[in-house]
């Protein structure tokens, strides 16, 4: 009977400690999937973060996208207004083959400021011989040259999130204070000169257009001084564009 109490009380004792155990190990449990899904909602936060960046990532890489058509739109527009240039060059030196008699303000000469240099000037005025470079056969390579520029923006904007080593500098090209401040300067003068060229040459064929319908009693003398004074005023524009034209170097 004594025996059967003590085997009683070790059974109740065991199942005790049993429970307590058992207890013990789900506190644990619980305390290590609190854990759990505390660690899973950081991770949660990280991806969700993640995702956020990845998202304007992909909107700044749009922006950008957008930004190179327009400026390749740019130069592909820029190409078309030199062809229209040649275009229209090639017609008036055709009618100016056609004309003889001329007024004698078509001969009168384009006055060139030709003033000897003194000294250092950082843009000095065109000088005599420059303003060959306002001819026709010299836009296309001032035309080439700002279109390596802007290609060289282009490259250089799709990396602005990221800082360039010497190799990718060497890729792009261009980037030289030089070039880019001096050069492009230099090069929009010959183009602005030729655009004002051919302003000029388009003004005195259509002058010289005039004066041959005139000839033939197809206008009037009034519309004939219409043009001549468009003529007169597009030759006042190229000599004062020559007068303050500066080149750097």
């Amino acid at each position: 009977m004594k025996f059967n109490k003590i085997l009683l009380t070790i059974v109740l004792t065991g199942s005790i400690i049993g429970l307590v155990l058992l207890a013990y190990n789900n506190m644990i449990s619980h305390s290590k999937i609190t854990e759990l899904e505390r660690n899973q909602d950081e991770l949660n936060h990280l991806i969700s973060d993640r995702e956020t960046a990845i998202e304007g990532f992909k909107n700044e890489n749009t922006k950008l996208n957008s930004q190179n058509e327009v400026l390749k739109g740019s130069v592909e527009e820029l190409e078309g207004i030199i062809k229209e240039m040649e275009s229209t060059i090639s017609k008036i030196e055709k009618s100016k083959s056609e004309i003889g008699t001329q007024f004698d303000v078509l001969n009168q000469p384009i006055v060139f400021p030709f003033d000897d240099p003194v000294g250092f000037t950082y843009f000095s005025q065109v000088k005599d011989g420059d303003w060959i470079k306002f001819k026709p056969y010299l836009y296309e390579t001032s035309l080439d040259h700002i279109s390596g520029y802007i290609q060289s923006f282009v490259k250089l904007t799709e990396l602005t999130k990221a800082s360039l080593s010497e190799n990718q500098i060497s890729e792009i090209g261009n980037l030289d204070w030089s070039d880019q401040v001096i050069g492009s300067h230099n090069f929009l003068v010959d183009l602005r000169g030729g655009i004002q060229d051919s302003r000029l040459l388009l003004a005195k064929s259509n002058y010289e257009l005039a004066i041959y319908k005139y000839m033939n009693e197809e206008i009037d003398e009034e519309t004939l001084n219409v043009y001549k004074d468009l003529f007169s005023e597009e030759k006042l524009a190229y000599e004062n564009f020559i007068k303050d034209a500066t080149y750097g170097d």
